[in-house]
């Protein structure tokens, strides 16, 4: 490039990092360095056919060697092409006036607006939309070569902000129509009138001409009609418009016309695009047909026509939260961890904002952060907003659901909800009235525990699903505003999603816990707190969690009593010192027994917290609970005559919460709920005790999912004890329950699947032998009886082991264990949903006749190999098969490696890592042999005298011999 080219891009560069920084043209950059030679190339093509196998390059300078034909083209009078013919093609794409150009441009756009962006009006629009397109294209492609090549200071990011639609528009005519996107209009007038004939008379797409709109009617009485026109976006609105009027052949007596809501692209506001509409059409329809019309948005129409009677309904009586103090929300932007403002006012600006590209709002946060504080929050926030509702989805609502069918939408979710709640069908939305509400924004859907509510269905549940349902209803009209909540263990099944934006609650700052307790204690008792905040150390990176806060303020809230009286917590059977929780708890519960001079300890207690979270699975009534006190505490003196008030001093209690409308009792906080479970199963693992509520609660954690295990593997360092013994022990008592005709087989199963994987679960790395040992030493014996395994438990090594009468049911890492070559190991055995995608080393010799296969395993060793021989005789076939893809006439010549992906190959290896394998060991050379055509592979020279004997005389000579053997050892284990 010459010094005189090189001078003038800088100059170029220069002038346009200024009119950057100047906010002139945030809209004309999206991505621009992501652009790319290709699509300018294509751009090119879709007007000049000529020029196709061509190169592109930019620059001044001819290419070295002899030039046979030259030719000057004009784009838009923005930038000259020369095309080169030599021994290949290029072209040279030449800045032509360039700075003028661009400040025209932009001028342009300074005065007039950007035309670009906007609905047009009249046909003589469209020829000037494309022109002005096209030029804005060309800059783009020009100006991102030159970021590119010549410019290292970074693109601001708020220039990434365009070029979406100009590919399509340019480059795939074919696939324009995606650009408009579903307005649904059949479905929204079958709500407003179910029981009504209603029909679709037209669905028109025409990209071209800029027409898209959708006309409805409804037949209200004997032929009378009332209509609706749905128009979409980018679209000519007076041609449209023209179109319909052309069309109509149908008399109506009323005319409705509906659109989705515009934001300009310049300002980032919404455009008044009714008034636009209302406008033109007064301009080419009669007076009569005008006067029958009326014009809305569709999110108002659904909002009155659609929603408004169940407004009310979902106006959710939540307890006002007292001393509420709203924390910070902290947002996850490439890798780190940006501060915004306070979560409410945060959460009120996504709501509120008039587009929206990341619909799934992922707020996550550690055990007692406040989540579910802040979900009953934004209830109110959004309940206060004129035209929206919040459905609020909670965990709790989902606690014991068995669903009978995959969750993997939003509908779904919302339909096992209705079932499981006993929702009455006149409170519950139809299900395409709940979609459309959710994609026009006027329902704000809120999902408290996301990650619980997994746990729960377990492979019930399909979250890609999920969060594609939510991205797809959202493409209608970027309105979807769907807040979710969960713990912050789950983020890395997040944070890599297309359009979700991952937020944090990381608790309270100290200044916030200053408020909080101001809001909360008299000035004597805050001192107080803040006393016990300095002894029990709750603070995690300086942030305060809400839960223990809360928990501090209840204990200092309770009278002084004589601590003198009371054990310490070292004595307690299930309080362990070494947790800051666990002595948080201990002591408010001391205060307690204290304040209401109750003969009891903590861990009576404690006991009484598990008949409640446990036995009778988190709620009690209060009968049931005036039984137990009196039956378990027969020195407590009831407080009063009256039944229902016959003991207070427990009715009372900071961990207990009342529901007046049930009469019932329940754990106040869902972390003290699963803290008295994890206690439980400690304690009673610890004596060896196995009872039915252990044995439930290790279904619980039967498929390694449940928040549960997660918690009981975060005690394992603090609760130390032989997890190998006792459980061995315990397992010894779940395999005789075999033996009694009264248990459920199936639930015995997953109990012992879930002992497996609490005993076995840490932080520790360990192999697959590690892991066989220790079931050895659990077993007490290299015989495995009744071995009972679920979801994706660890390899292991099954050399040296027999299983019999064993279970396994998703067992997804089945195919990375170790297996004997020359024995059986499994006899008796169930396998389900074992995936059959295994190593060599996995052969039916390893099963008894005895044992019942699941299809896709049994199908996989019908269609495969029991031996070795067999197995090297299918890699011959597979590489034959390959390597004649590029072979005719006796010679070998390239091929696209779309066509290498069509050779058809038998057995676990996929074509991929055989094309990978051919090419590391270069027996296929890989590039690209003709511009815009891909890549490809050719066989190299090395190799062809080879591979040709194979293809043409079935002789594998040494050097694919070779190859053969590799593949056996590399990809097989042979």
């Amino acid at each position: 490039m010459s010094l005189q080219t090189s001078e003038k891009i800088k100059e170029l560069n220069k002038w346009v990092l200024q009119a950057f920084e100047d906010s002139v043209v945030e809209d004309i950059l999206n991505n621009a360095r992501k652009a790319g030679e290709a699509l300018c190339k294509a751009v090119i093509l879709h007007h000049y056919d000529e020029i196709k196998g061509s190169k592109i390059i930019l620059g001044e300078e001819k290419i070295n060697g002899t030039v046979k034909r030259e030719r000057q083209l004009s784009f838009s009078g923005l930038i000259d092409v020369v095309v080169y013919e030599q021994d290949e093609n290029y072209i040279i794409v030449k800045p032509k006036s360039v700075r003028n150009k661009i400040k025209n441009y932009l001028e342009t756009i300074r005065i007039h607006g950007n035309p670009a962006s906007h609905d047009t009006n009249g046909p003589n629009d469209l020829s000037s939309l494309a022109d002005v397109k096209f030029t804005k294209f060309a800059l783009v492609q020009l100006i991102s070569w030159f970021y590119k090549d010549f410019i290292t200071k970074p693109i601001p990011q708020r220039m990434l902000q365009y070029i979406g639609g100009i590919e399509s528009n340019y480059i795939d005519t074919e696939k324009e129509t995606s650009l408009y996107e579903d307005v649904r209009g059949l479905d929204i007038v079958k709500i407003q009138y179910p029981k009504q004939k209603v029909l679709l008379q037209a669905k028109v797409n025409d990209p071209q001409k800029k027409i898209s709109y959708e006309f409805v009617t409804v037949e209200v009485a004997n032929s009378l009609l009332i209509g609706y026109v749905f128009v979409r976006k980018n679209i000519s609105i007076s041609i449209t418009l023209q179109h319909f009027l052309d069309e109509l052949t149908c008399n109506l007596a009323n005319l409705n016309i509906c659109s989705p809501r515009v934001i300009s692209s310049d300002t980032g506001k919404e455009v008044n695009r009714i008034a636009s509409i209302q406008d033109k059409f007064k301009e080419i329809t009669n007076d009569s047909l005008f006067k029958i019309t009326n014009f809305f948005y569709i999110d108002d129409f659904v909002w009155q026509y659609c929603l408004s009677e169940y407004a009310k309904l979902l106006d959710l009586d939540l307890e006002n939260e007292q001393y509420f103090v709203d924390q910070e929300l902290f947002q996850l932007q490439d890798n780190q961890s940006i501060e915004l403002k306070p979560s409410l006012q945060y959460m009120g600006q996504i709501i509120n904002s008039p587009e929206k590209q990341e619909p799934v709002n992922i707020v996550v946060g550690r055990a007692g952060v406040g989540k579910t504080t802040f979900c009953e929050q934004v209830v109110s926030l959004v309940n206060g907003i004129d035209k929206k509702r919040a459905l609020l989805i909670s965990s709790t609502d989902l606690r014991n659901a068995n669903a009978d069918f995959t969750v993997k939408s939003l509908t779904d979710l919302y339909r096992l909800f209705v079932k499981v709640n006993e929702v009455d069908s006149t409170e519950a939305l139809e299900y395409n009235n709940f979609e459309i509400n959710i994609s026009c924004g006027n329902l704000v859907l809120i999902i408290d525990g996301l990650d619980e509510i997994e746990s729960t269905l377990k492979e019930k549940f399909d979250l890609d699903s999920f969060l594609k349902s939510a991205i797809s209803l959202n493409e209608a009209y970027k309105s979807c505003s769907i807040i979710i909540t969960s713990r912050d263990y789950y983020l890395d099944r997040y944070i890599l999603k297309d359009s979700v934006a991952v937020f944090f609650l990381r608790g309270f700052s100290n200044e916030l816990v200053d408020k909080y307790l101001a809001k909360r204690l008299s000035k004597q008792r805050v001192k107080d707190a803040q006393k016990y905040l300095s002894i029990f150390d709750i603070a995690d990176q300086s942030r305060h969690t809400p839960l223990y806060l809360s928990l501090v303020c209840d204990l200092v809230d309770r009278d002084e009593y004589n601590e003198d009286a009371l054990p310490d917590i070292s004595e307690s059977s299930y309080y362990y010192s070494k947790s800051k929780l666990d002595n948080l708890i201990y002591k408010l519960l001391q205060r307690e027994i204290g304040k209401q001079s109750l003969e009891i300890n903590c861990d009576d207690y404690f006991e009484l917290i598990v008949e409640i979270s446990i036995r009778h699975q988190g709620e009690i009534s209060k009968n049931d609970l005036n039984e137990y006190i009196a039956i378990f505490f027969p020195s407590i003196e009831p407080t009063s005559n009256i039944e229902s008030d016959k003991y207070t001093q427990f009715y009372i209690s900071p961990l207990f919460s009342y529901d007046r409308s049930r009469d019932t009792f329940k754990i106040r906080y869902d972390f003290v709920d699963l803290w008295a479970k994890v206690r439980f199963v400690l304690s009673n693992f610890e004596r060896e005790v196995l009872d039915g509520d252990l044995k439930r609660l290790l279904v619980e954690i039967y498929d390694g999912s449940s928040v549960l295990l997660e918690e009981l593997i975060e005690m394992k360092n603090i609760a130390q004890t032989d997890y190998i013994d006792h459980g061995s022990n315990i397992l010894q008592k779940l395999i005789n329950d075999y033996q009694e005709s009264n248990k459920k087989t199936i639930l015995t199963r997953k109990a012992i699947s879930g002992l497996l994987y609490f005993v076995l679960s840490d932080k520790s790395k360990k192999t697959k032998s590690d892991y066989s040992n220790y079931l050895v030493r659990l077993f007490r014996s290299d015989k495995l009886n009744r071995l009972s395994i679920f979801g994706k438990f660890f390899p292991l090594d099954f050399r040296g082991i027999q299983v019999h009468e064993g279970f396994f049911e998703q067992f997804h890492d089945f195919e990375k264990c170790e297996f004997p070559s020359d024995c059986t190991v499994f006899y008796y055995s169930t396998f389900k949903g074992i995936n059959p995608k295994f190593s060599a080393t996995l052969n039916s010799l390893l099963f008894d006749s005895t044992c019942n296969l699941n299809e896709d395993l049994r199908r996989a060793f019908d269609d495969s190999l029991s031996s070795a021989g067999n197995l090297s005789s299918q890699v011959r076939t597979n590489l034959y098969r390959i390597l004649k893809v590029g072979y005719r006439s006796g010679s070998f010549s390239w091929k696209s490696e779309s066509i290498y992906k069509m050779a058809p190959i038998k057995g676990h290896v996929s074509l991929v890592e055989y094309l990978r394998f051919l090419t590391l060991e270069g027996i296929l050379e890989k590039r690209s042999e003709r511009a815009g055509n891909g890549d490809g592979f050719i066989v190299s020279a090395n190799f062809k005298d080879a591979a040709k004997n194979l293809i043409a005389n079935n002789i594998v000579k040494p050097e694919l011999e070779t190859a053969i053997k590799k593949i056996l050892k590399d990809f097989h284990g042979l």
